[in-house]
């Protein structure tokens, strides 16, 4: 089910929630985030002059949500929780909103080691999709005329 409120959309199915990203999961952030720095390394995007870093920080989560929060605003991302029974689990980033004929999106996302491996990120990337919003009406037409 797909619920609409101030700060975004959210979905459900199951014991997997998505929802819209806010302030006050800085500490869930921040704790899983540093419980899992060897668990995210090997995912992490890494600099050509070295190894990457996983962002733990208070100051980047602030720095970060404000960033992320704004682009939604723009109408060009959506910034998600991933919750597993009601606990913190995860952020799918919906960025890059292109909106048009190509009408397209870029997603990332980040798990908790404790929850990998039992289907919530494909469930929460799925709900993600029912998340966005989609054209009123197709701008091409395909038709099966020859």
């Amino acid at each position: 089910m797909v619920l609409e409120h101030r700060l975004g959309p959210e979905a459900e199915l199951g014991a997997v929630r998505v929802r819209p990203l806010r302030m006050r999961d800085a500490a869930a952030w921040v704790e899983s985030r540093s419980r899992n720095v060897d668990w995210l390394q090997q995912w992490e995007a890494s600099p050509p002059e070295g190894p990457a870093s996983v962002p733990t920080s208070m100051a980047t989560f602030v720095a970060m949500t404000r960033r992320l929060r704004s682009d939604a605003r723009a109408g060009h991302g959506m910034p998600f929780v991933l919750e597993v029974d009601g606990v913190f689990a995860g952020q799918l980033n919906v960025s890059n909103v292109t909106r048009g004929s190509l009408h397209s999106a870029s997603l990332g996302y980040w798990i908790d080691e404790r929850f990998a491996g039992r289907g919530a990120m494909p469930t929460a990337v799925a709900l993600s999709a029912h998340c966005l919003p989609v054209p009123s009406h197709p701008s091409t037409v395909v038709s099966g005329a020859a």
